[in-house]
């Protein structure tokens, strides 16, 4: 096998490891991903020099200084390549998110900077937390954050409330277009009881007895009946 053929091999094989490297790290957040690509590409550039130095102590037989070299200059041209293309994408995606939103921004029908809420229902035992206003009961209203999760929104909730398991399930949504706001209803099955202010247990039976307005009855009713929703009004 000449040089040439030699070099092709080993550039081929750094290759091979980091598209091995990029694929392994392809879901962690951009910053992450270019400090670990960084650090591999140090280490082993590192490792291929050491081991450079020492084979030239070994005056009988000697590797080529070509083959070392070949290594540390792939590693290096990889691993800045490979953080590179990571910053290229995460520039084109941040590019499109921002046009989206620009769109939807100049749109009639936007709904980006509606007020965006959880409604959850919860039930115990087939009884069911519900608020209790002045003269009406009410589901449990949880503002959402700016881009927060539903499921991390609930789950910091319950664990607020020392809730250890529950079963958590989305029923749909509701659009207010007057108030702008967009309700996402859950039910919440707890397997321990909570005590929240101004709530309080209702038996399942006695909920039609309950003084609601039209907005929460059309949710809780469904909740309890099981029924998917989409409202918009």
């Amino acid at each position: 096998m000449d040089i040439f053929q030699r070099i092709i091999v080993k550039v081929a094989i750094m290759l091979l490891i980091y598209l091995i490297i990029n694929r392994a790290l392809k879901d962690l957040r951009r910053r992450t991903r270019a400090i670990i690509i960084f650090m591999i590409g140090m280490l082993l550039g590192g490792l291929f020099l050491f081991a450079y130095f020492i084979d030239m102590q070994n005056t009988e037989n000697p590797i080529p200084s070509y083959e070392y070299f070949t290594y540390i200059i792939a590693n290096f041209v990889f691993a800045i390549c490979s953080i590179i293309y990571g910053l290229t994408r995460y520039i084109r995606n941040e590019f499109r998110r921002q046009n989206y939103f620009k769109d939807k921004d100049y749109s009639p029908t936007s709904r980006v900077h509606y007020k965006k809420l959880l409604y959850m229902v919860f039930e115990h035992k087939n009884e069911y937390l519900l608020k209790k206003h002045k003269e009406t009961y009410s589901g449990v209203n949880l503002p959402l954050k700016k881009g927060e999760f539903h499921d991390v929104a609930i789950g910091f909730f319950l664990k607020q409330h020392k809730v250890e398991k529950s079963k958590v399930t989305a029923y749909g949504q509701y659009t207010n277009t007057k108030t702008k706001e967009i309700y996402f209803i859950y039910l919440v099955n707890l397997d321990n009881s909570i005590n929240l202010k101004k709530h309080e247990f209702v038996y399942y039976s006695k909920i039609r007895f309950l003084e609601m307005d039209d907005f929460d009855k059309q949710i809780i009713y469904r909740v309890l009946i099981k029924e998917k929703i989409d409202l918009e009004e």
